[in-house]
């Protein structure tokens, strides 16, 4: 009798023991910062970019019908390509330790001030189209759906990632050391802005819920400072561009023109767009071109 209870109690043990590997497995391969056993999202050990400082990114977005590549209107099939075509590069050959992202989607209520999400209980206020996000793990970030009147389907979509309370607090110390800006962190979920573009590069957009994490490393949203100065957020580049010597990614996102009102109007006027978007979207793409230039020459 002690002998069949010992087998049953090793067997229990050895099913047991054969189920936390397959799950630690399984996460290792889809995240290789997440352990169960061991992640804190208290802590981050910051190393130096063993090839030097990574290049910053400009996703273009629109609502959430971008990440349906086949949207006649919500989507753009070359640039829902180039969006993987980047994300895959950042996964596969940069390989961050971590991404900050900075939406067009947040602005804090001062021009001088920024702030940083993390999670935590009042991160609940920001549950708008009364959605809520499911997460698989209590250290990742909430989705919030900050878009309306769309197809069910977008509010079902979810996107899995980490935060990590460290590396915001550490960005909210660096933009407070810079003599210009006040920071803190915030218990806030990524918008739309931050996780539709990224579910494009890094996620599957095929299925609602992968139900594992889509992004390798911690993911920390930035927002923009209340006011539309440029040289402010000029400024805000500067500050955080010390994490792309510690082996960041930061990853910008919104775009070069973007007003529903306008969109309404150009609709009903039968033009795809207002006369003034084709000339500004130019400039500001020769704007771009000749400061790269200057920045390969220089």
């Amino acid at each position: 009798m002690r002998f069949l209870t010992r087998i049953i109690i090793l067997s229990i043990s050895v099913l047991l023991m054969s189920y936390i590997y397959k799950l630690t497995s399984k996460v290792k391969q889809t995240a290789k910062y997440y352990n169960p056993m061991s992640y804190s999202i208290d802590k981050f050990q910051f190393r130096k970019s063993p090839n030097g400082p990574l290049p910053m990114f400009f996703f273009s977005h629109g609502g959430p019908t971008f990440a349906d590549k086949n949207d006649k209107y919500g989507s753009n099939l070359g640039a829902w390509n180039k969006t993987r075509e980047v994300g895959k590069y950042i996964k596969n050959t940069l390989k961050p330790d971590f991404i900050i992202c900075v939406s067009a989607h947040w602005q804090s209520d001062f021009p001088n001030k920024v702030e940083i999400a993390i999670p935590g209980p009042k991160e609940n206020h920001f549950m708008e189209s009364g959605t809520t996000s499911h997460r698989i793990t209590p250290d990742e970030n909430t989705l919030i759906y900050d878009f309306y009147n769309f197809p069910a389907v977008h509010y079902r979509n979810q996107f899995h990632t980490l935060a990590n309370r460290a590396i915001a607090k550490d960005i909210a110390k660096t933009f407070s050391e810079s003599n210009f800006f006040e920071a803190e962190t915030r218990e806030r979920g990524i918008d739309h802005g931050c996780w539709v573009p990224l579910r494009v590069a890094f996620g599957n957009t095929q299925v609602e819920d992968t139900k594992e994490l889509d992004v390798e490393c911690p993911v920390i949203q930035v927002s923009l400072a209340g006011t539309d100065d440029i040289e402010i957020h000029y400024k805000l580049g500067q500050v955080l561009n010390k994490y792309r010597d510690l082996n960041g990614c930061i990853i910008l996102s919104g775009m070069s023109v973007h007003s529903l009102r306008d969109i309404g109007r150009a609709i009903q006027s039968g033009k795809p767009a207002l006369d003034y978007v084709s000339p500004f979207n130019s400039l500001i793409t020769k704007f771009l071109q000749v400061q790269v230039v200057r920045f390969f020459l220089s």
